[in-house]
């Protein structure tokens, strides 16, 4: 199941747009060419399966003891010694109720039993 990747922090949705756009329009330097195709590729097998072995995906227990929710990192590069790194969460969903399989919707309130 492909998860859905989501800018969180706004400076890095900022990044994101202008990068993309610059990218579309042929005008990003060489070195930024380059991180731009680093930066999707991780995005892909983030979005793909967050555990794929090139991430070296790991959590990092300081941050999730700061923020309450797993923070985990994946490497922009393999086998560099100064290699970027994508830091990300979970995004949890909160399901309120669910259709049973004959698709009729369950009643938030129960009805009131008749008497005859």
């Amino acid at each position: 199941m492909p998860f859905n990747i989501r800018m969180g922090v706004p400076e890095m949705a900022a990044v994101w747009a202008d990068l993309s756009t610059r990218k579309l329009q042929g005008k990003l330097e060489r070195n930024e060419e380059r991180f731009f195709k680093k930066l999707v590729k991780v995005l892909g097998f983030l979005g793909a399966d967050p555990r794929h072995p090139s991430l070296q995906t790991h959590e990092i227990h300081a941050l999730t003891d700061k923020y309450g929710f797993k923070v985990f990192e994946a490497y922009l590069e393999n086998r560099t010694p100064a290699a970027g790194r994508v830091f990300w969460a979970y995004q949890t969903v909160e399901i309120s109720h669910r259709t049973p399989r004959g698709g009729t919707r369950p009643s938030l309130f129960p009805r009131k039993s008749r008497v005859m």
